[in-house]
Formats: structure tokens, C-alpha cells, sequence
């Protein structure tokens, strides 16, 4: 049960990683893209 539990951790922080790792791509290529329009308007 306890190599059950630990692996299913395991699991869990990888998913979370690749969670907040595509979040803050998301949100690094929105901040780019505002910046270009805010470039291009100034």
C-alpha cells in the first residue's frame, strides 16, 4: 500500500509540473504578444 501511495505522489507532482510548466508558457507567450501590439502602437 505504501509503494501504491508514494507512486500515485509521484504521479501527482509530474501532472502539477506539466500543469504549471504550460501555464507559465501560456502565459510568457500572452506577455509577449501584448508587448508586440504595445510596440507596434508606440
Amino acid at each position: 500500500l505504501q509503494e501504491k501511495v508514494l507512486h500515485s505522489t509521484d504521479d501527482m507532482a509530474s501532472e502539477l509540473h506539466d500543469f504549471i510548466t504550460r501555464e507559465d508558457e501560456r502565459r510568457r507567450v500572452e506577455l509577449e504578444q501584448r508587448l508586440e501590439r504595445f510596440k507596434g502602437r508606440g
